[in-house]
């Protein structure tokens, strides 16, 4: 049986979700994996359902997708979160099944990277004291220089 691998979604808005995914791995429940061992580039998620009966975590790399499901059959409470419990399952896995994957996520064309001022939101100008690059769709970036710091 064929496999339909039709595009079904537009490349630009999975690219700024997967950006927000990314930032799991580098800042967010997921910043952990590094210290677990994952050295490569990947975007994800963790999950834990109420009373840490169940916990998740799902990642992918531009090549690969795989999940971490840790409860029990019955609902007891493990009482750990999809860090504790799920995310080292996914690093050990995936340093078998993707080692040294260090191919990021294609920009697409759609895409820009704009510099701008991380508290505002809006576009950086030299009275910002930081700026960041952040992805928008071409069609949507921001267009309001930033007033805070002025």
């Amino acid at each position: 049986k064929s496999i339909d691998l039709a595009r079904r979604f537009a490349p630009g808005p999975v690219y700024l979700v997967t950006d927000v995914l990314k930032d799991v791995m580098t800042r967010g429940t997921a910043a952990s994996s590094k210290a677990l061992g994952f050295s490569g580039i990947a975007a994800g998620k963790t999950g834990t359902t109420s009373d840490y009966r169940d916990a998740w975590f799902v990642g992918f790399t531009p090549e690969l997708v795989a999940l971490a499901w840790v409860g029990y059959d019955d609902n007891t409470s493990m009482r750990l979160s999809g860090a504790q419990a799920a995310l080292p399952l996914w690093v050990k896995y995936m340093q078998t099944a993707a080692p040294g994957n260090a191919q990021d996520f294609p920009m697409p064309k759609e895409v820009v990277l704009v510099k701008i001022d991380p508290l505002s939101g809006q576009t950086w100008t030299d009275d910002c004291p930081e700026a960041i690059f952040a992805p928008f769709l071409d069609s949507a970036q921001p267009s309001e220089h930033c007033a805070l710091h002025e």
